[in-house]
């Protein structure tokens, strides 16, 4: 064999074939730990969304038992404009009628939302109350009308007492939002 034909026949016969075959398995096993690093991702966040899904079939299982109120809580959200506060308030305010343990003062509507209101995308109307009364009576009254109004937001409450002894009455300076749809 021709000495000058040698060296191009080892150098592309040999070294360049073994080469390109080092090459692509390079390229071969850097792509295979990247798609194994990619399944890896996906299967720890597929088994994370089942049991997201089994969680949430729990969860609607106990809620479902609630179904049969569903209906009354959309009635009260139906019913959420500033009358149904009044009215519901004025109820209160004759469960406690004939006693000194409660009494409603004023009621001013405010042209401008207040509290989160002012800040979420939500519609809503904004309203003072002012409350006296003994903290029990305050305390029930409030109750009473967040629960019958589940779309309440209670802004701000201040509460001072009427005298200062105790046992005296107390004044809720109160500011609602009221959700509306």
């Amino acid at each position: 064999m021709n000495p000058r034909f040698k060296i191009g026949i080892i150098l592309f016969g040999l070294f360049l074939p073994l080469l390109i075959i080092g090459v692509c398995f390079g390229v071969i096993s850097s792509k295979k730990k990247k798609i194994a690093a990619e399944y890896e991702t996906r299967k720890s966040a597929y088994q994370q969304q089942q049991l997201q899904m089994k969680s949430n079939k729990a969860l609607e299982a106990r809620l479902s038992r609630y179904d049969e109120r569903k209906g009354d809580w959309d009635v009260l959200l139906k019913n959420s404009d500033i009358g149904a506060v009044t009215s519901l308030l004025k109820e209160i305010s004759e469960e406690y009628r004939g006693t000194n343990t409660f009494h409603q003062g004023s009621f001013n509507f405010v042209n401008k939302e207040t509290g989160i209101g002012a800040v979420s995308q939500q519609p809503s109307v904004s309203f003072n109350v002012s409350l006296s009364g003994t903290y029990l009576a305050i305390q029930q009254s409030l109750l009473s009308l967040e629960s019958k109004m589940p779309n309440l937001s209670l802004n701000s409450m201040t509460l001072t007492s009427e005298a200062n002894s105790p046992g005296s009455p107390l004044r809720a300076e109160l500011s609602y939002s009221v959700w509306t749809q």
